[in-house]
């Protein structure tokens, strides 16, 4: 089976990871061949490293981040984007045209090229929903939201990735569109953790992992460690991502702080620490905290969007309300107190999230999508 897979990063985050996971598991029974926006950068080389079919177009996001410049990039996409996005879009289906693809996914959905492929070339498109959007990451559609859901809803298959996301779809698109599947982490972040920190006279230390925003809460974290700390608690707490935590407004000269910037290898960093936290407003899944609970981590979590389907409460793991400093507080507190608690969420944790979340199980559902699709496609023909 032919699969054109439509990227949208230049590094690797969380999306780009779930695509090279999958892309690694399904080798054998699809053909990739993949467009990116980026010449160079590290997932491009990712890409290279497979030996990979790759094109590289120059293609615009039809959603950005909400910022300062959001009507400049409104009226460019009104003026200019959009039409170059068709243009781009007829020249690759020109380009394309006797690779016998099947299927057309676009691994995001802050891209439309891949639907304008689908239209241009009648092949099935699969969007995949990884973000809410707005409450996850601040982006919101530069066109009309009545033309984004239209081209939504437009005779595409859409894969969700949590029961939050799928519900944000429900009545715009045909339920027969839509498709539930979690996302899978690769098994390499797997590790079965025996050693916990079982002493409450020694430091807990903390880790929040991800890109700091504003929106991924590490301002919440920060104010509810701070908290602890003045109770005369003994904790660190470790952030790793890219960002600045002064444009948080916090202060990041304390010294139970320490602001590590894009951590490579979170595996051997978790190893080295006690609980981690998610204190995003609203996680569409929540790649980071799958990982965190397989490495056996006790995971304290916002209850909200995707988090609260990967965390069942004092099960294999806690959730604490949304933007509430003072009920995070006593979550660490508590753990802090009882440390029996951390090994047996952690363990808990650990075996659910293998059992559930792995890429084989992901790959294994959206093949099997893929074949559908094919077939009602042919049936149709």
């Amino acid at each position: 089976m032919n699969i054109l897979m439509i990227g949208h990063e230049q590094i690797i985050n969380g999306a780009s990871y779930s695509m090279l996971n999958l892309i690694d598991t399904l080798k054998d029974k699809c053909n990739f061949i993949i467009v990116s926006p980026f010449e160079t950068g590290p997932f491009v080389d990712a890409i290279k490293s497979r030996n990979i079919e790759m094109y590289f177009v120059p293609f615009y996001r039809w959603v950005e981040v909400k910022d300062a410049d959001f009507e400049i990039k409104q009226k460019n996409w009104e003026n200019k984007y959009d039409t170059l996005n068709q243009q781009l879009a007829l020249k690759l289906a020109s380009i394309l045209k006797d690779k016998n693809i099947d299927i057309i996914h676009s691994n995001t959905s802050v891209v439309d090229l891949g639907y304008r492929l689908s239209k241009i070339m009648n092949i099935p498109h699969i969007w995949h929903i990884r973000e809410f959007g707005e409450d996850d990451f601040n982006m919101y559609p530069l066109c009309s939201y009545d033309e984004y859901y239209k081209k939504i809803a437009d005779d595409n298959y859409l894969i969700c990735i949590s029961k939050a996301v799928r519900e944000k779809f429900k009545g715009k698109v045909s339920s027969l569109k839509l498709f539930l599947i979690y996302n899978g982490v690769g098994r390499e972040n797997i590790y079965q953790r025996t050693n916990y920190n079982l002493d409450k006279k020694k430091k807990l230390i903390c880790l929040q992992a991800g890109m700091i925003l504003k929106s991924k809460g590490q301002d919440i974290t920060v104010k509810a460690i701070d908290k602890l700390i003045n109770k005369g608690y003994n904790i660190e707490l470790l952030l790793a991502g890219r960002g600045r935590i002064e444009d948080l407004g916090i202060d990041s000269d304390k010294k139970w702080l320490k602001c590590l910037g894009q951590v490579n290898n979170l595996k051997e960093l978790r190893k080295k620490v006690d609980i981690e936290i998610i204190s995003s407003k609203k996680e569409a899944f929540g790649r980071v905290t799958v990982e965190a609970m397989m490495s056996g981590l006790a995971v304290i979590g916002t209850n909200s969007g995707g988090t609260v389907e990967l965390i069942d409460n004092n099960k294999n793991g806690l959730l604490f309300e949304q933007d509430n400093a003072l009920d995070l507080a006593d979550k660490i507190e508590y753990l802090y107190n009882n440390r029996s608690e951390i090994k047996r969420l952690g363990m808990k944790a650990y075996s659910s999230s293998k059992n559930k979340y792995l890429i084989d199980r992901c790959a294994k559902e959206i093949y099997s999508l893929y074949d559908k699709v094919r077939k009602e496609n042919e049936r149709f023909k």
